[in-house]
């Protein structure tokens, strides 16, 4: 599989990553995907702190 990622909503995106069944991924730390990684959230992908 790959994928693309982008950081400002859709307007440029990164370089493309192949992921494949065989590699070492971590496991997620959320059922949430992608898992949020903005200063708003507390890392664990569980949405904002207002």
């Amino acid at each position: 599989m790959t994928i693309r990622v982008s950081q400002d909503s859709g307007k440029t995106w990164g370089p493309e990553h192949a992921v494949f069944a065989a590699d070492d991924l971590p496991p997620l730390i959320t059922a949430e995907w992608p898992p949020c990684e903005c200063q708003r959230c507390d890392g664990r992908g569980k949405g904002s702190r207002r």
